[in-house]
Parts: C-alpha cells; structure tokens; sequence
C-alpha cells in the first residue's frame, strides 16, 4: 500500500534523524510554549492540567480579544512554517541544522506561508458546499446520513489539499511549483492520501491516549509528554509532505 510506504518513510526520517529533528523544532517551538503561555496567563486564564485528550488546559474567566487570538494564530503559523521549511531543506537539500536556532531562511519562509494561506483559502472554499450538503441533509430529514457526508467531504478536501501540497516543499528549498504542475504529478493519489490520514488519525489517538494516562500519574510528565507529541506530530507532519514531494515530483524511491 503506497499510503503506509510514505507513512513508513516519513517515521524514519524523524526517528532515523532525531539529533537534527530537536535542532530543528525544539527551540522554536519551546519558545512558541513560552510566549503562548504567557498570553494567555496576561489575559487571565490559569494553567490546570488535564488528562482529558491528553493535552494542556487553561481555564477561569481569561478572555482573549479578537486581536489577542489573532496574534496567537499568527506565532503558531510562524513557527509551524519555521520548522517545516528547515526540515524540507534538511531532508531534500542535506542542508544540516547548526546549533539549536534553527536560520529563519526569510524569503523561502514567506513564500511558504503565503502557499500555506493560499491552499487554505482552496480548503475553505472547498468546504462551503460540503457544509451546505451536510446542513440541507440534516434539516431534510437525513440526518443519519450527514455525519457520513460530512466525512466524505473533509476527506475529499483533504485529497485536493494533499495533492496541491507539492508547492510548498518546492517553495521551501527555492523550486517554486504550480498549482497545475503540483497537481498533475499527484495523480493517481487519491488512496495514498486517504490512507496516510487514517493512519495518522489512529496514531494521534494512541498518542493522546498514552498521554491522558501520563497527566492521570503526574501532570509535570503528562505537560512534558503533550510537548514531546507536539513537536513529534509537527516534525511527522513536516516528513510526509517532504516524502509526498520527493515522491512524486522529483522521482525519489521511499525506502
């Protein structure tokens, strides 16, 4: 199955590579923690750790403004685009990290989040007919059939999201890409991508799971943990789209 094959690949870059993954993601996104954190301490809200879904919570009367929740959205954006393009030059250009400040690569990292607000901007758009199937469905009574619409049509989003993806690796090592170009070498995908996401859905479940059971021992080890999966997931993240790339656009084998 080719979906498991670039899964498989993916998983090995970041394990067989794990001194260059923590160069690469662990500052950046031990900072983002910092700077998240103390936003949301500013505007009110306090830290209790929760084993439910495995992650962090804030909770009490904190409010965050609309520009306040903005600027969040925006630093994680920032530093997801930080890590993703210095894994993809890490892994296609062999351009290894030095230190543990990973370079910011300016104008690669603003194309790159510019592709990024582009296929999001294709995704929603995308999603507006499936939310009006989904919603005519259920008020038609239909509505035991809406969930499986609404599946089908975020997968299906998702096909089109993962077959254009190529821009943004090639955006990221300087290779610029079109939609067209991005699109007509993922041909032929639409079951590896499926594929891919069932396995990544199931693997974040264990991951929360193990981690919903490390808050209920001791909520220092379960935050260290949500951390640990965090910066895990982004890097895997990172290594698919890198595969995806080296796959089917540059002819690559996936070992």
């Amino acid at each position: 199955m080719k979906g498991w094959t670039i899964f498989r690949h993916a998983m090995r870059l970041v394990t067989g590579n794990r001194q260059e993954a923590m160069r690469l993601a662990v500052v950046p996104m031990l900072g983002l923690y910092a700077v998240t954190w103390a936003i949301l301490r500013a505007s009110g809200f306090t830290f209790m750790a929760t084993g439910g879904g495995g992650v962090s919570a804030f909770s009490g009367s904190g409010t965050l403004s609309g520009g306040t929740a903005l600027l969040l959205w925006f630093l994680w954006m920032a530093v997801t685009v930080w890590v993703f393009v210095g894994w993809h030059r890490f892994v296609l250009l062999e351009e290894y990290p030095e230190g543990w400040i990973p370079p910011l690569h300016g104008p690669e990292s603003i194309g790159y989040l510019g592709r990024m607000l582009m296929l999001a901007g294709i995704s929603l758009a995308l999603m507006i007919p499936v939310f009006v199937v989904v919603g005519l469905a259920a008020g038609g009574g239909s509505a035991a059939i809406a969930p499986v619409l609404a599946i089908v049509g975020v997968m299906a989003v998702g096909v089109v999201f993962y077959r254009l993806s190529p821009i943004l690796p090639a955006a990221a090592i300087g290779t610029p890409l079109t939609l067209r170009a991005a699109w007509e070498s993922t041909n032929g995908t639409a079951g590896a991508i499926v594929a891919i996401a069932v396995i990544v859905f199931v693997l974040q479940l264990f991951l929360q799971f193990v981690t919903a059971i490390l808050f209920a021992i001791f909520a220092p080890l379960g935050l260290l943990a949500a951390f640990a999966v965090t910066v895990f997931m982004t890097l895997l993240g990172a290594s698919l789209l890198t595969s995806f790339y080296g796959h089917y656009v540059q002819g690559r084998a996936l070992e």
